[in-house]
């Protein structure tokens, strides 16, 4: 919950390109890929670009 948080607060601002740097670091694997589908969702959904380290 606490990386969805932090993805909320860095998209709230609305931005075209949004950097990750290992947002899946520490993750179980099913919150990893709940987390990466979470971030598919919202590239596709609105058209966001989102570049993960």
């Amino acid at each position: 919950m606490q990386k969805r948080t932090l993805l909320l607060s860095a998209l709230v601002t609305n931005p075209k390109i949004t950097v990750l740097d290992e947002p899946t670091a520490n993750l179980d694997v099913k919150s990893r890929l709940d987390f990466m589908n979470i971030l598919k969702d919202l590239s596709v959904k609105y058209q966001k670009t989102i570049i993960i380290t």
